[in-house]
């Protein structure tokens, strides 16, 4: 996750590794949780390429902020709960 003054930008590749494709509750609630902030948010982009999934958010209102910054407390939350599965990185710009 990276946010910039005007814009936050997710990338999320790979598999948790919990348990086999399909069973696998990290990679399900992470999925969750992606798709709840890409559907929910103004004007979000999202592009994948096969590997790695990106969606860009632009921060034009205040119900785009909150689902970022739900986001990165659920996401945070989830990788210090199986931090073997998940890695989440943040940087400010």
């Amino acid at each position: 996750m990276k946010k910039s003054k005007n814009k936050v930008f997710l990338q999320a590749s790979g598999h948790a590794m919990q348990a086999p494709k399909g069973q696998d509750i990290v990679c399900a609630a992470f999925s969750i949780l992606w798709q709840h902030t890409l559907y929910n948010c103004n004007d979000a982009e999202e592009r994948q390429d096969g590997q790695v999934d990106r969606i860009t958010i632009p921060l034009r209102t205040e119900n785009n902020l909150a689902l970022c910054r739900a986001f990165h407390r659920s996401v945070e939350v989830l990788a210090g709960q199986y931090p073997d599965n998940l890695e989440f990185d943040y940087e400010q710009e």
